[in-house]
């Protein structure tokens, strides 16, 4: 293998890693080595490139004895098999090939940050992250699994002082029928027909049991107009049956 081979793999392999590998030329200082070598996070090398089996020439030799003892990593390399480790050596991590989860874009990560979801730009993250570009996945970049709870007990851990009752009070009454109006009406977070429900019967509501308006308002929460149905089975059972009566009624 030529040592010009050698050379031209180097510099494909330094850029894929996204790194430069600079020819390195300089007037009235013999013997420096033929590519600098910068990688990401500010890390410098210098490499001297030769045919396999040949060896540095004395001035080669002493002019990276040189660089060494002032720091800099300073390497021969006569193989291809050595890139990678020369590299490796220049760069800290050896970045691994990844494929942003969003368009698919192919790119040089370090293993540390390597995530369950890794993205090419802030755009593609966000792309991600949003329900009308992505559908079916975006709800895998987080858990959102009781998110609403979690923020709950924090705010009530950091702001101690901040939430107390008056203040929740007045946040309700300044919010309350800032709606739409369509959808039912929230007590502090939580339906308000289901709130009432419970003060009728003197107990939380049970799993499954279902809170019924009667006159078909959802926004009309007067005790009276409260049903409560064992479970959601017998609600729809009620609704067949007074679709039924109404139809007969009509026809």
């Amino acid at each position: 293998m030529r040592e010009s081979t050698i050379e031209k793999k180097l510099v494909t392999e330094v850029k894929a890693r996204g790194g430069m590998a600079a020819k390195f030329v300089s007037p009235g200082m013999n013997g420096m080595p033929d590519r600098i070598v910068l990688m990401p996070g500010g890390r410098m090398g210098f490499v001297e490139l030769k045919a396999p089996g040949k060896k540095p020439r004395l001035v080669q030799e002493l002019r990276m004895r040189q660089l060494r003892r002032l720091g800099f990593y300073a390497a021969v390399v006569d193989g291809a098999e050595q890139i990678g480790g020369v590299i490796d050596a220049i760069g800290g991590e050896k970045k691994l090939l990844v494929k942003c989860d969003f368009c698919g874009k192919e790119m040089y990560r370090c293993p540390s940050h390597i995530h369950r979801h890794n993205f090419c730009s802030r755009q593609c993250l966000a792309d991600y992250s949003s329900k009308s570009r992505n559908p079916e996945g975006y709800d895998t970049l987080k858990d959102y699994t009781n998110i609403s709870a979690t923020f709950t007990r924090i705010n009530k851990e950091m702001n101690k002082s901040r939430m107390t009752g008056d203040v929740r009070a007045k946040l309700r009454l300044a919010r309350l029928n800032s709606g739409a109006g369509v959808t039912y009406p929230k007590y502090y977070g939580r339906h308000e027909h289901r709130v009432i429900a419970e003060r009728i019967l003197g107990r939380p509501l049970k799993d499954g049991e279902v809170v019924h308006h009667i006159d078909g308002d959802v926004r009309n929460n007067a005790p009276e107009n409260l049903r409560i149905f064992a479970s959601q089975a017998e609600h729809a059972r009620f609704h067949a049956e007074l679709n039924a009566v109404l139809k007969m009624i009509n026809s």
